[in-house]
């Protein structure tokens, strides 16, 4: 890459990359790096095991994302994706919604102004069926298989005395490997967001949609909102309110509810639909409006609907499946076991 990085750039990069894989660390000191192995709930929970010898223990708190709020509404269908996915949530309707906006980390009491990432978690119901989502306001991953996400973190691991990480060797980490230079142009080139209503968030990995006929479509997609992007301000910064996007949101949600819209991006047949690091140019896709996502309420995270709601995006409804991206089938297990651990902590306290 003919470049270096600063120390702080890479504690920032590290941190953002973090948050886009919610089970990465899960990976460190297992000496595990396939899929199949990351998926047995053996696996996992040696996986977060882990997670938490290497970021410490909330009890009763999510291993990443911990800082979040609850949120309530309902997605609005308009029917216009029905032709290429036969799931309940695209026929002419409205669903109910619970969510969780959230900020990167394992400390639920992080400071809002320090974190570059904003994460919107979802779970629709349908009858007896469920979509959950986990989408990032980043919309790629820095790496595109769980070998490189190990070497990754093998990378980025703190120095002992220092207690930060060791610039040089994140260096050789990006020169060994191109497919992070996308992240970085996106990283280097946006801005975080003002707000957790006025930024997108993306599904980052693709999925298969299936038609009525059984055929199968390519999609990744991104919720839009209808408020218009504003970077974080200096004020803000300076300010540094360690609360200023719950607050914001709360002060919004008295106003009246906030909207995004479901666009749903289908591949072109020379699109990368199992690398997660590659992003989809918007020119020549066809691009769909499904619906509108109306958020009309929240509640604080420790008692709210949200609260014991696993936002594994491997569950789907009949209609849509995952597509074989290692990343995305790396996540299932790692997120069960983390749920399960902090129901229980939470239930014994």
């Amino acid at each position: 890459m003919g470049k270096k990085f600063s120390v702080s750039f890479v504690f920032a990069w590290c941190l953002v990359s973090l948050a886009v894989f919610g089970c990465v660390l899960f990976v460190y000191r297992t000496g595990w790096s396939s899929s199949s192995a990351l998926s047995s709930p053996a696996g996992a929970s040696r996986m977060v095991d882990a997670f938490e010898a290497v970021s410490g223990r909330h009890p009763g708190f999510r291993r990443n994302h911990a800082k979040g709020i609850c949120v309530t509404g309902r997605f609005q269908s308009n029917g216009n994706v029905s032709d290429i996915s036969s799931a309940l949530f695209f026929r002419p309707g409205s669903y109910p919604v619970i969510g969780r906006l959230s900020v990167v980390g394992d400390n639920p009491s992080v400071n809002d102004t320090q974190s570059r990432l904003r994460s919107l978690a979802l779970e629709m119901t349908a009858g007896t069926q469920s979509w959950r989502m986990a989408l990032n306001s980043i919309p790629i991953f820095f790496v595109n298989t769980p070998e490189a996400l190990l070497e990754q973190l093998r990378a980025s691991v703190p120095d002992a005395r220092s207690n930060t990480v060791n610039a040089e060797r994140m260096n050789s980490f990006f020169q060994a490997h191109p497919e992070t230079r996308p992240f970085e142009d996106w990283m280097n080139s946006h801005q975080p967001s003002s707000g957790f209503d006025n930024a997108p968030y993306y599904s980052v990995n693709a999925f298969r949609f299936i038609d009525a006929n059984g055929q199968e479509h390519f999609v990744r997609w991104r919720m839009e909102p209808e408020k218009s992007f504003q970077p974080i301000s200096d004020e803000q910064i300076e300010h540094s309110d360690p609360d200023m996007l719950a607050y914001s949101l709360v002060s919004t949600l008295r106003q009246g509810p906030i909207r995004w819209h479901l666009i749903v991006t289908l591949a072109l047949p020379d699109d990368p639909v199992n690398d997660a690091t590659q992003l989809w140019s918007r020119d020549g896709h066809r691009e769909v409006d499904a619906g509108v996502l109306v958020i009309d309420r929240q509640q604080p995270q420790i008692d709210g609907s949200c609260r014991d709601i696993d936002f594994n995006p491997l569950v789907l409804p009949s209609g849509i499946q995952p597509s074989d991206d290692p990343l995305l089938r790396a996540r299932s297990a790692a997120y069960a076991e983390s749920h399960r651990r902090r129901v229980e902590e939470a239930t014994a306290h």
